[in-house]
């Protein structure tokens, strides 16, 4: 979506923005999700398999735990897809302000393309893949913060970690994404 797009959409309409993008967890230890165990009735995960990232299996006093029936796994990359969307009644209108002021502050111009924008508001975007590089699940919160959007609704929140009951890492890869504006008439 390029500069010339967002600044022809309508600044008073509601819109919809979608954020998909996939997380790259390195150094992954992990166990595959069996949805008949009861957290509070399984043993203590050995500390030599927690890590600083991750989404553990927890009991119910806040420690993690495995499931003993099965084999933990190792990895080098874990990848998993995550899905948002937001909804908003400012978010053009404050985008459209932001453009206009980085072309008036001759950061960027209106024959600019997208990743120019996103570079100039402080975010890497890569150009060969079209994806943002190194941004997390609060990109579209990120942006929002920067051009003072304050009425984000979430509409969907998804992560497609099914199958995995809990997974360890040393901490994540390149997330890749996209993001799409969505005006609503």
């Amino acid at each position: 979506m390029g500069i010339n797009e967002i600044l022809k959409m309508d600044s008073n309409s509601d819109c919809k923005i979608h954020y998909d993008h996939c997380q790259e967890w390195n150094k992954c230890y992990y166990q595959q999700l069996d949805e008949t165990l009861d957290p509070n009735n399984l043993p203590l995960l050995d500390k030599k398999y927690h890590a600083d990232a991750g989404d553990p299996f927890l009991n119910d006093k806040n420690e993690q735990v495995f499931d003993p029936s099965q084999e933990i796994e190792y990895t080098l990359d874990l990848d998993i897809e995550c899905s948002l969307i937001y909804s908003s009644k400012t978010f053009i209108r404050l985008l459209q302000k932001k453009i206009n002021e980085l072309i008036s502050s001759d950061e960027i111009n209106i024959e600019s393309d997208e990743n120019e924008l996103w570079d100039a508001m402080g975010f890497y975007y890569s150009d060969d893949e079209e994806v943002f590089m190194g941004e997390t699940r609060g990109l579209v919160m990120n942006i929002a913060g920067l051009i003072g959007c304050d009425d984000l609704i979430t509409i969907k929140d998804e992560v497609d970690d099914e199958g995995i009951l809990w997974f360890s890492s040393v901490g994540t890869g390149n997330d890749q994404g996209g993001l799409f504006i969505e005006e609503l008439k």
